[in-house]
């Protein structure tokens, strides 16, 4: 449903903090934008800046739909456009989605919703009528006063919905709130999300024992003789389905993932994850981290996309004879990318780089000018030490991209 829709994904700015705070405003802008673009991923739009929401609903009535956000709030689940479809066609006739407190302390009347769904086409129908009280929230029994007869088609988004993002209220403390972001130090603040926010942009020692994304490349790789990714998952694996003499090299920041792989291919002989699992130390499994419901469940996507289980083992036993190096390496790092790559001598090397410069970690720790720096510098580095490398991997909004084929 939303896919057929000319979407609109406004960014504004109802607390003037472009003014009053421009250097947060740099930070929670670039955060909120960039979020923002990972969405069209999943319902193509664009994404536009407004200083208030009255001229992104002015500008949007030419579209379906607008998605209307105010610097700050973070939109950290890509379910989120899933769950927005399902209610988008269990209610055509909804005027708009939007928030109450999440807060029972927000003072009545001063909370500004900082998210909004306008069904742009209910809107026309009723003659684009102001939606003065979008903002207002006056007590539990009236919730919202936006265009009292259409009241009814009005609705305050659910739980599910709701934990798809976060709203870290920039207007509050934003002295403190901007030197914790420069500094990812969650003592400096007390609001909830903005605590929340800060803890979960903190870098941790995870150990991705499956991979989040699909587990085939889709990508011609017969004639590659090297892969250099991180050290995660499975996917690598595809690799062997078009090469079975491929050199494999590994990279990473975090230690305990290399010392994963490594003792992988080393130990495990395919059969049974699960109680290879169970039976790692308790220091390592601690560190386990994957998406989905359970290890079975991710076992079972696995299998299914690498064609079945016996598929999959066919592979295993293919890797568990290949060469394979490890190497630390931060991608952000220009001194750490180019040790790597003098590591082989493949004439046509695929080189994977996942979403790494599209994480919630990379876009607190730099600014979105520096982390597509970052990405430019590094795929300059490659492509002169490798003329003939196949990249692939996300760029900074979320979109994946593949050069070097031919």
């Amino acid at each position: 449903m939303l896919r057929s829709k000319r979407i609109v994904y406004a960014v504004t700015d109802p607390h003037q903090l472009r003014t009053r705070q421009p250097s947060l405003f740099k930070k929670v802008f670039d955060l909120t934008w960039v979020l923002t673009e990972r969405l069209t991923t999943r319902a193509p739009g664009e994404v536009i800046y407004f200083d208030t929401i009255e001229e992104a609903l002015s500008s949007a009535r030419s579209s379906d739909i607008a998605i209307i956000q105010s610097v700050g709030n973070f939109v950290l689940e890509y379910r989120f456009v899933d769950e927005l479809d399902e209610f988008v066609r269990a209610h055509r006739d909804f005027l708009m989605l939007t928030c109450s407190p999440r807060d029972e302390d927000d003072v009545a009347g001063a909370f500004v919703s900082p998210l909004r769904v306008v069904n742009i086409n209910a809107w026309r129908d009723l003659g684009f009528p102001r939606l003065d009280g979008v903002n207002a929230s006056v007590g539990e029994s009236d919730k919202l006063s936006v265009v009292a007869t259409e009241a009814s088609r009005v609705h305050i988004v659910d739980a599910s919905l709701r934990d798809c993002f976060l709203y870290i209220s920039p207007e509050v403390d934003s002295d403190r709130l901007n030197r914790a972001l420069a500094s990812r130090d969650d003592a400096l603040v007390s609001h909830p999300d903005q605590k929340r926010w800060l803890n979960l942009s903190k870098p941790r020692s995870a150990i991705w024992i499956f991979n989040s994304e699909p587990y085939r490349f889709n990508i011609p790789l017969q004639h590659c003789d090297a892969y250099f990714g991180p050290a995660a998952g499975f996917k690598y694996l595809d690799v062997l389905a078009w090469n079975r003499d491929v050199e494999f090299f590994f990279y990473d920041v975090n230690d305990d993932s290399l010392e994963w792989i490594a003792a992988l291919q080393r130990e495990w002989d395919g059969e049974d994850f699960g109680e290879y699992l169970n039976g790692q130390p308790p220091s390592r499994r601690e560190r386990f981290k994957y998406v989905n419901a359970s290890i079975a469940q991710n076992q079972a996507i696995m299998f299914r996309e690498f064609g079945g289980e016996e598929r999959f083992k066919a592979l295993w036993r293919l890797f568990k004879s290949a060469k394979v190096h490890f190497a630390k390496c931060d991608l952000f790092n220009s001194s750490d990318v180019a040790s790597l790559l003098t590591r082989s001598t493949a004439s046509r090397p695929f080189f994977y780089y996942s979403n790494i410069f599209s994480t919630n970690f990379t876009l607190t720790a730099f600014s979105r000018e520096d982390a597509e720096a970052s990405l430019s510098s590094f795929k300059s580095m490659v492509r002169a030490s490798f003329p003939n490398a196949i990249m692939h991997g996300a760029d900074i909004g979320g979109r994946w991209r593949t050069i070097g084929l031919a």
